[in-house]
């Protein structure tokens, strides 16, 4: 069910390729008309991945409150460092925290690189400020980017197990142009990113889509 907050909707969907899975998605609701967001991938699959997924989703989760996405991924990237080492994985994940009242968005690409900003006008760029991944440099300190929604803007992130299956999503990204030209909701939007799936795919990877729309 997607979630509704002061002019947003936010819709996410996941279809693990193993029964247990190393992509998530969640988010959480602050006070003061706020709200944070993720879009994570461990790298491997099956048991260990979800491990670590649940272990990093809840640590997002406990400081959800506290600093600002850059410095929550610092902390969050200090806490688990004996996870992440002691498992030699890494994660990868888009971050963000939206300001419903204000429409800013500060969000944290930690080697994700799979966000696409969809305007009002049907103009689709990718989102080129990032880090690298959790879990590579503990040290590495993070920087945010910023993004001011209009009506009718949206924010797509999705993991690897799309391009993996449609790779034109990284290639060619104007072709979400007329794919979504007319959507007016994150529903109406998550339904046609999935019709991208060949019918009967025998998914390779997790397949996790999130999107964010200005109402």
């Amino acid at each position: 069910m997607p979630i509704l907050r002061l002019g947003f909707e936010l819709a996410a969907r996941c279809f693990p390729a193993q029964e247990v899975g190393g992509d998530f998605y969640d988010w959480q609701l602050l006070e003061a008309g706020c709200l944070n967001f993720t879009l994570g991938d461990v790298m491997g699959k099956g048991m260990p991945a979800a491990l670590l997924m649940t272990t990093v989703r809840a640590t997002l989760r406990a400081l959800g409150a506290q600093y600002t996405p850059a410095t929550r991924i610092d902390a969050a990237q200090a806490l688990l460092a004996s996870d992440l080492g002691g498992s030699e994985s890494f994660v990868t994940l888009f971050h963000a925290q939206l300001n419903c009242r204000d429409r800013q968005l500060s969000y944290i690409d930690a080697g994700h690189g799979l966000v696409l900003l969809k305007r009002a006008n049907g103009e689709i760029k990718p989102l080129l400020k990032g880090g690298i991944p959790m879990g590579i440099l503990p040290e590495q300190n993070y920087q945010s980017g910023n993004i001011l929604f209009e009506q009718n803007d949206a924010l797509l992130v999705f993991s690897d197990g799309l391009p993996e299956v449609f790779p034109d999503a990284i290639k060619r990204p104007e072709v979400f142009t007329s794919l979504l030209q007319g959507t007016t909701s994150a529903t109406d939007i998550l339904n046609r990113m999935f019709r991208l799936v060949p019918a009967n795919t025998a998914l390779l990877d997790d397949l996790t889509v999130l999107v964010l729309y200005c109402r």
